[in-house]
């Protein structure tokens, strides 16, 4: 029926790089769409050039995920290959699409990437109030528990827990003038995270022992930068 509304859902890989994402695209003939698109952020400038030429010339809705969880070479060695400035100039470029309804931050959190939580919110909250803080955004959240388990933020120490409370307060202190989901449910995930690294027994040599086998396979990776975030 035309004058239904569909959500269409696009996830990962990463869309913008996929010739068939635009393939798809052109096949879609109902107006009445919100097309929804997780991406990394990373997409280079040709490429983003591309999909923000669709985005400002099509009839729908956008809402764009973002997926990261950290600052700088922080973020540049827990997801290997991003860039970072890459990925700041993009939430810009998007915060800046009037057709882009709708920006969720969706971070998958990890043992390397709760300690800094709290500096990644106040980037994209400082980034969103100083280039368009009328954009409406909400925050969705998970952990790794699976696939490599060994980055369950349950292994951490638990006084870690108080890196949460961290994010917790600025979560709270820096939203305050911006266009935010009420709804949101990032207090219960980040008070579930909490309670996960609270509930378990402190492991981290299941941590490092993964780390050291993963520097062998990827040897540009900054060991001592994600080693720091267990101290």
């Amino acid at each position: 029926n035309p004058t239904d509304h569909f959500i269409v859902q696009v996830l990962g890989g990463e869309p913008t790089y996929s010739h068939n994402f635009y393939y798809f695209l052109e096949y879609l003939k109902n107006s009445n769409i919100t097309i929804s698109v997780t991406s990394n952020g990373n997409t280079v400038n040709k490429m983003i050039e591309k999909f923000l030429k669709i985005i400002n010339t099509s009839l729908w809705n956008w809402h764009i995920g973002l997926s990261n969880e950290a600052c700088g070479g922080l973020a540049e060695n827990i997801r290997y290959g991003l860039n970072m400035k890459r990925f700041e100039k993009n939430l810009k470029l998007y915060l800046n699409t009037s057709n882009v309804t709708r920006l969720v931050f969706s971070p998958t959190m990890n043992a390397f990437s709760v300690k800094n939580f709290h500096e990644y919110i106040k980037l994209i909250h400082s980034i969103i109030l100083s280039t368009n803080k009328e954009k409406e955004f909400t925050w969705v959240g998970n952990w790794v528990n699976d696939s490599p388990k060994e980055l369950d933020c349950k292994y951490l120490p638990k006084h870690f827990s108080s890196y949460i409370d961290k994010a917790i307060e600025t979560m709270e202190n820096t939203s305050k003038d911006l266009n935010m989901d009420d709804n949101s449910d990032v207090y219960s995930w980040l008070n579930n995270m909490k309670n996960r690294i609270q509930n378990h027994d402190e492991n981290l040599n299941i941590i490092t022992n993964y780390l050291n086998r993963l520097s062998h396979i990827k040897p540009l990776l900054n060991k001592q930068i994600l080693l720091d975030q267990l101290q």
